[in-house]
């Protein structure tokens, strides 16, 4: 299911989850499936103080690391800067925290 108007769009899965990701507008758009759900969780990426993260008109990227903590890697421009920030979450994305 593409993320409706998203550009630049990704699908990463681990055991149990599908994560489907795209620029919509400044925001990181996701929809998540949990097991062989049809019907998606949709949300935009937020930090770990609820902000959205706002993105440059980039390449963005994410991914699942091996981790026995299910962490989530995103990798993107934030709005306003100029090189590649790396920011993690163990929440299967809901909130993500710079590193």
């Amino acid at each position: 299911m593409a993320i409706s108007a998203g550009t630049k769009p990704l699908v990463r899965s681990k055991e149990g989850i599908r994560l489907e990701g795209a620029k919509v507008g400044d925001n990181l758009t996701f929809n998540r499936f949990y097991g062989n759900a049809d019907t998606p969780e949709t949300f935009s990426a937020k930090d770990d103080t609820g902000a959205l993260l706002s993105a440059e008109d980039d390449t963005f990227g994410f991914d699942f690391g091996t981790s026995p903590q299910n962490d989530l890697t995103l990798s993107f421009v934030v709005k306003g800067e100029t090189s590649v920030s790396e920011w993690v979450s163990y929440e299967d994305g809901e909130t993500f925290k710079r590193v």
